[in-house]
């Protein structure tokens, strides 16, 4: 949505199917690696640097394709701020989320292995 209201419309198809792939990573990941208190935020932690990686690398893909490899360049450090900033709000968000009751119930019936 926001790459429509800015008017930046030929980032709304790579910025879907990229979130799209970065969610489902992020949760396959979460759901192989949170077995227990202590792992669940080595999983949002290493989920998060995933997401990370996997946007800036295919956004990076993405620009050499519609400017070139100089101007994709010129957009790793900003992808690599946003992934920086992600990272530290699930971090910080995470106890909260998952204090929701129909949260904390999923979370536990992946520990489980359900």
């Amino acid at each position: 949505l926001a790459d429509f209201l800015t008017g930046h419309i030929v980032y709304i198809l790579p910025t879907i199917l990229l979130r799209f792939a970065a969610a489902c990573l992020a949760g396959l990941l979460f759901r192989a690696l949170a077995k227990s208190h202590k792992t669940d935020w080595v999983a949002v932690l290493l989920g998060g640097l995933m997401n990370a990686l996997l946007l800036v690398g295919g956004y990076f893909a993405f620009e050499c394709v519609v400017y070139t490899v100089a101007g994709a360049l010129a957009g790793v450090l900003a992808h690599l701020v946003q992934g920086l900033a992600g990272i530290v709000l699930s971090l910080l968000f995470y106890p909260m989320v998952s204090a929701i009751p129909e949260i904390r119930r999923l979370v536990k019936q992946n520990k489980k292995g359900e």
